[in-house]
Formats: C-alpha cells, sequence, structure tokens
C-alpha cells in the first residue's frame, strides 16, 4: 500500500508540474519581443519579422524585415518570373496595450498540455450552413443530413476536432515564433510550426500548450490578416475531415443499399464491413472482416456490388482459400491476433489472393523474389496503429519475407533481428524468417 501512494504522490507531483506555471516573466522585466511569421513551399518561402519595443511609455510593433520568394505566373519572362524581396523598412503597425501583453505572458506561465475544443467557441448550426452552402451543394437532402451526423452533436465535433490536431501534411512548412528578450538577456522561446488550423500546439521553451490567447496576442500584435492561425479556414478542415474518414464510406454503403438491396444483405450476412469507397462509377473499394475468420483480418480488394457472382467468389476465398492458409499459425500472424487492434490485410482480386510481393525501394528483395513462382507467393499487410506497418509474403518453401517496417518495430520479430537506428520512418529490408521466428536471412548472409 505504501508503495502504491508513493507512486500516486509522484504522479500528482508530476502533472500538477506540467500544469503550474511554466515560465514567469514580469512585463517589467521585457526588453522586447521578437516574432517571426513565415512559410516555406515548393520553391517559394517567406518571413516577415517583427518588433514589439516599449517607446515613449507605450509598447509599440514594428514590421522590422520582409523577406520573400515567389513566382509571378502573369510574367512571360522565365528570368523575371521568380520574384524576391529582402527589405529592412521598419514599418509601424499598432500600439499594443499593455493588458494584451499581460495576458500573454499569463498564457505561457500555465500550460494547458491538452487541446480542449470549447476554447474554440465553434457553433454547430454556423458550421452546418458554411460546410451545406460551400461544398454540399451537388448533394440531395438524404445525404446532406448523413454527412452532417457526424458532427451534429458537441461529443462529435469535439473528437473531430481533437482528430483534427494531430494531421499533417508536407507540402508546405509554417512556423511562427515569439521571442521573449528579458533585459538580462536571456529569452523565452514560444513556437509552432503546426500545420493544422490554428496551428496548435505552441512549444513554450519546448513545452506544448493549447491556449488560444497566444494566437489572439500573434494575431494582433504583427497585424497579419488570413493567417491559419486564426482558424479561419476551420470549416474546411472539418468537412475535408468528415469526407475522407466518414462520408465516404457512409455514402457508398447508402449507394449499395440504394442500388442492391439483396447483394447489400448478402455481404452483410458474410462480412463485417470495416470500409467501402467509391472506387469509379461502377466499382467499388472494400475492407471487409469476415464473419468466419478471425476479427483481426481484413480483406480488401475491388467489386462491384451488382455482379453476384464476385460476391460470390469473395465469400468462398475468405472462408475457404483464406480459412486453410490461416491454419498453417506463422509467429507474424499469430503475434498480431494476440495484439488488440492490430490487423492483417489480404488483397482479394477476382476470388484469389494477390500473388505477388512488395519490394519498392528494395532491389536486393526485387532480385531475390522476381525469380520465385509468383502463385505460390502470399502478400500481406500487418497494421498495428500509427506508425506500425509491416509488409509480409509468404514464400513457396512456407518461410516468409519482410520487406518494409517502420522505425524500430514490426510486429512479432524479436527485438534482436530489429537494427536500432533511432530514424523515424520507413525501413526498406529483405528479411526471411521461419514459421516460427528465426531469423534465416538478413539481406546480408546466412544467420
Amino acid at each position: 500500500m505504501r508503495i502504491r501512494l508513493t507512486f500516486i504522490f509522484l504522479f500528482l507531483i508530476a502533472t500538477t508540474g506540467i500544469a503550474s506555471a511554466q515560465v514567469n516573466v514580469s512585463i517589467n522585466n521585457i526588453a522586447k519581443i521578437h516574432m517571426v511569421d513565415g512559410a516555406s513551399y515548393l520553391g517559394a518561402f517567406f518571413r516577415n519579422d517583427y518588433d514589439l519595443i516599449l517607446r515613449n511609455g507605450q509598447w509599440e510593433s514594428y514590421q522590422v524585415r520582409e523577406q520573400y520568394q515567389r513566382m509571378n505566373p502573369r510574367v512571360r519572362d522565365p528570368k523575371k518570373m521568380i520574384e524576391h524581396r529582402d527589405s529592412i523598412e521598419h514599418r509601424f503597425i499598432k500600439t499594443i496595450p499593455q493588458d494584451s501583453i499581460n495576458l500573454l505572458l499569463q498564457a505561457i506561465s500555465k500550460i494547458k498540455p491538452r487541446l480542449n475544443p470549447v476554447d474554440l467557441h465553434l457553433s454547430i448550426p454556423k458550421l452546418t450552413h458554411q460546410i451545406d452552402t460551400a461544398y454540399l451543394k451537388g448533394m440531395d437532402a438524404k445525404r446532406v443530413r448523413l454527412f452532417n451526423s457526424f458532427f451534429d452533436t458537441p461529443a462529435k465535433l469535439y473528437h473531430l476536432l481533437d482528430t483534427i490536431q494531430h494531421d499533417f501534411w508536407t507540402d508546405d512548412y509554417p512556423y511562427s515564433v515569439m521571442e521573449i528578450v528579458k533585459k538580462q538577456g536571456d529569452t523565452v522561446k514560444v513556437i509552432t510550426t503546426a500545420q493544422t488550423q490554428y496551428m496548435m500546439p505552441w512549444r513554450v521553451n519546448d513545452v506544448p500548450t493549447y491556449d488560444l490567447n497566444i494566437n489572439k496576442f500573434f494575431i494582433n500584435a504583427t497585424g497579419v490578416i488570413h493567417h491559419r492561425i486564426a482558424g479561419e479556414r476551420i470549416n474546411y478542415s472539418i468537412y475535408d475531415h468528415v469526407d475522407y474518414l466518414y462520408a465516404r464510406d457512409a455514402f457508398e454503403r447508402l449507394r449499395w443499399q440504394e442500388l442492391e438491396p439483396e447483394n447489400f444483405k448478402y455481404i452483410q450476412q458474410h462480412f463485417n464491413i470495416v470500409k467501402a469507397v467509391n472506387y469509379n462509377n461502377d466499382s467499388s473499394q472494400y475492407f471487409f472482416s469476415p464473419k468466419k475468420l478471425n476479427k483481426h483480418i481484413i480483406i480488401a480488394g475491388i467489386l462491384k456490388i451488382n455482379k453476384k457472382n464476385q460476391l460470390k467468389a469473395l465469400t468462398q476465398f475468405a472462408e475457404d482459400t483464406l480459412a486453410s492458409f490461416l491454419k498453417t499459425h506463422a509467429f507474424m500472424i499469430d503475434s498480431c491476433i494476440a495484439k488488440p487492434g492490430c490487423t492483417i490485410t489480404f488483397i482479394n482480386s477476382n476470388g484469389q489472393a494477390l500473388h505477388g510481393y512488395y519490394s519498392w525501394n528494395n532491389q536486393k528483395a526485387e532480385d531475390y523474389l522476381k525469380k520465385l513462382n509468383r502463385q505460390q507467393m502470399w502478400w500481406f499487410e500487418i497494421d498495428a496503429g500509427e506508425r506500425i506497418k509491416d509488409y509480409w509474403t509468404k514464400l513457396p518453401d512456407g518461410n516468409f519475407a519482410l520487406t518494409s517496417y517502420i522505425d524500430d518495430y514490426a510486429v512479432g520479430i524479436l527485438p534482436k533481428y530489429i537494427k536500432k537506428d533511432g530514424v523515424k520512418m520507413a525501413k526498406f529490408v529483405f528479411m526471411i524468417f521461419s514459421p516460427d521466428g528465426k531469423l534465416i536471412y538478413d539481406g546480408s548472409g546466412i544467420k
């Protein structure tokens, strides 16, 4: 009991430390606040620097540098198409009230370690109207109602907003920075490089915090307009996420019900529908979990809902062919089945397994695997959540080849067989294992 109470006490101290004062700065101890707003894109960038300084008893904000490189498509001459600017002209922006600075200092003194969607003050009716009028113009009333059903309560909306905060992409790299320079010379750094609307979390001396008061101060002090820090396009982000995460699947199931109700019932008898997406005008991409197999098993492929013969071939593949394959146990499949949330995906093509392999960016694997009998090979993917995705091929001799995994982990493989380099990326390898998990070949020699 004493050990447990000690652990709880230490946990409370740790969590209280996170929520308590991160940095304490007095406005009287500030020499200046330097701010930077910028981003880089494909072949372009911009950076604007600002200083907030005390002058004649008032805090005044100035833009002190403007830099950019961008393409002007209206210019015909290729030599003049790229525009450059690098100006150190000082431009007065506005006087910033002392109360505004004090609100910033309060925001960085108490860390908010998680997003509270309530703080965004989003109205469901207003969002619904914005999304309906901007993005759902061509839909019938039934589909509009279905689309809106995914964010029509605070709980659904808040879950969606939390999901959006973990999204990212890679075609632009924004950054917003505040450096609070003290009179003694040391500096508090408040930085964000997030690519989402509102660009949270900020990092206060490298500690993440979700506080919109920092956003408000930055917008006010720099005078930036139409900036993602203000979250002006949050309605588009909500539309985009609902469309990708939920609506495409829901619309395709609805299409199946309307077009082929009997075939839709047949699918539901044999499979749990994980996901369905329209592939082209008459075909669908599907992810099904066969009801007669373990719930961790997923079958993916393309089907036409009006082709009953395709549905029967798919069912036979799942309940006969794949069921027989799974009776021969393999360590990575057994490990995945024992792991909550882990799935094993097999590709079905016209009632048969995808007989092939994955060797992208992997010449050694390609040279070896292309010599084998393709019809005796089974490709499958193991997915155990974010950043856990392994690509396997069962070989004609009964062994298994691993050709790709992410970071320093692959499901079921003993740690001694994984080279730990700390690099966060997909690793393209060629490792052959026996069904019981013994490493036979590591790409460089027999083990």
